[in-house]
């Protein structure tokens, strides 16, 4: 993997530093993104619109180990920022909806569905870092074991593993924190 400082170390022009660092942190970008949201293509929306941004306002990226530091919370950001829109978007539609007879859970499933949800995403970002990728990357990137095993830079059947106890962890904190046991 390319190193962090040489991104922006001798680009040509900014657009040519944006490029290389979209190559570099697009899949764990987009992943992270992912996970907030819940939708892929917002996620990419999300993440494209950060990149679109900063080739727009013209700034320089910074340098040195925070590259990596500086794209996740311009990701994160954005990611709020549509999950917020979208959530508005989906309860007027869900008012709407209702109103026309429309097929919408009832406001008190949709809030314990969005409860959960949010459950889900805290008990994941608390895993110990290398079990948190192998679940972000399966359930929210979309990502095979081969994918997973290759950006983790370990074997097929590690990441495998890595998921597994991932998913087997969540399951168990879930069910301590809801009572579903």
């Amino acid at each position: 993997m390319e190193d962090e400082a040489s991104l922006v170390a001798t680009p040509r022009s900014l657009l040519d530093a944006l490029e290389r660092a979209y190559m570099v942190h697009k899949d764990r970008l987009l992943t992270f993104a992912t996970a907030i949201i819940g939708d892929r293509a917002a996620a990419e929306d999300a993440l494209h619109d950060v990149f679109v941004g900063l080739a727009r306002d013209g700034r320089m990226l910074p340098t040195g180990n925070s590259l990596g530091a500086f794209f996740t919370v311009a990701v994160r950001n954005r990611a709020i920022s549509a999950l917020r829109v979208r959530k508005s978007e989906e309860a007027l539609a869900q008012g709407r909806g209702n109103a026309s007879g429309g097929h919408y859970p009832p406001p008190s499933e949709a809030a314990l569905r969005s409860e959960e949800d949010a459950l889900i995403v805290e008990l994941a970002s608390a895993l110990p870092e290398d079990l948190k990728n192998a679940v972000a990357l399966r359930v929210w990137g979309e990502h095979s074991f081969k994918e997973i095993a290759k950006a983790e830079g370990v074997s097929e059947s590690t990441a495998h593993a890595r998921y597994s106890e991932g998913v087997r962890r969540l399951r168990q904190e879930f069910a301590r924190r809801t009572g579903h046991e």
